[in-house]
C-alpha cells in the first residue's frame, strides 16, 4: 500500500470499480490513506479488526506455499542441520532478534542466510553467515535443511503468526520451529507438524533434541510438508480469496 499515493488511488477511482489493497508489513501511512480502499486484506488478524474500527471493510487472508516450486527446485539433499533465511535489521524494532540470534550462533551448530545488516562486524553470526539468498537460491537452502528457525517481529506481528517462512519452510519440507503465536494453532497442529518457543534456551533445547532424535525429526516435517500442501497452497487461497470478493462486488 506504501507504493500508492492519495492522487493515484483517487485518479483510478474513475477507471475501477473496486479499489483493493494487501498489507502485511509494518504500516507507515496516516488512517485517511486507507479510507481510499473499498476492501483491505490482510494476513495479520488485528490488522483486519484496525481497519474495521475505522469503517474500511478488511477481511484476513493467510499466505501460501506454490507445490510447483518443489519440482522447479528439485531434490535437495538435507546437509544443513539447522538454519534462518532472511533479515536480521537495524533499529529498535529487530532488537530482540539480534539478541536471539547471536545466542543461537554462540550455541548451535547454525548457519545462517539473508540480510544481516543489523549486526555490527564482530557478531557471532557472522562466522556461520553465507550470503544473502532469495527466489530460487532460498528455496533450495530450506529443501537442504534438516530445522528451519522462524521468528516474526514482535512489534509488528504482536502475537499472530503470519510470515511467509512458515510456508516456505514446511513447504520444503525442513522442520519448523517457530515462536509460539495464540492464532498459530489454527494454521498447524503443534507438536505433530511443527514446533515452537517462547524463550531462547527453550529453542535451543528443542534445536538440540531434533538434532540428536532423526525419527522424531523427519515424522514432524513430513506432517509439516503435508500440511502445507493440502491446507496452504494458492490455489486454496485463490477460492478464499473468490469468496471475499463476492462478498464486495
Amino acid at each position: 500500500l506504501h507504493l500508492f499515493s492519495p492522487s493515484f488511488l483517487k485518479e483510478a477511482r474513475k477507471y475501477a470499480k473496486k479499489i483493493v489493497g494487501q498489507i502485511s508489513s509494518p504500516i507507515f501511512l496516516p488512517p485517511d490513506h486507507f479510507k481510499l480502499y473499498d476492501l483491505l486484506i490482510s494476513s495479520y488478524p488485528h490488522y483486519v479488526e484496525k481497519f474495521r474500527e475505522m469503517g474500511i471493510p478488511a477481511e484476513y487472508l493467510k499466505h501460501a506455499f506454490e507445490e510447483e516450486i518443489l519440482r522447479i527446485v528439485g531434490p535437495q539433499e538435507r546437509k544443513y542441520g539447522c538454519t534462518f533465511v532472511g533479515g536480521i535489521g537495524q533499529g529498535k524494532m529487530h532488537q530482540e532478534a539480534r539478541a536471539l540470534f547471536e545466542r543461537l550462533a554462540q550455541s548451535l551448530d547454525m548457519d545462517f542466510w539473508g540480510n544481516i545488516e543489523g549486526l555490527n562486524s564482530h557478531s557471532p553470526v557472522f562466522q556461520k553467515y553465507h550470503r544473502r539468498a532469495w527466489g530460487k537460491d532460498m528455496y533450495q537452502i530450506l529443501g537442504q535443511s534438516r530445522i528451519a528457525i522462524n521468528r516474526h517481529i514482535r512489534d509488528v506481528a504482536q502475537n499472530y503468526a503470519n510470515n511467509m517462512r512458515l510456508y516456505e519452510a514446511t513447504g520444503m519440507g525442513a522442520m519448523l520451529i517457530t515462536d509460539r503465536k495464540d492464532n498459530l494453532g489454527e494454521i498447524f497442529e503443534i507438536g505433530k507438524e511443527v514446533e515452537t518457543y517462547s524463550s531462547i534456551d527453550e529453542l535451543i533445547e528443542k534445536v538440540k533434541y531434533y538434532s540428536a532424535n532423526e525419527r522424531e525429526r523427519e515424522k514432524i516435517a513430513k506432517a509439516g510438508q503435508e500440511r502445507t500442501l493440502r491446507d496452504h497452497n494458492y490455489q486454496r487461497r485463490c477460492q478464499e480469496l473468490t469468496e471475499i470478493y463476492e462478498k464486495y462486488l
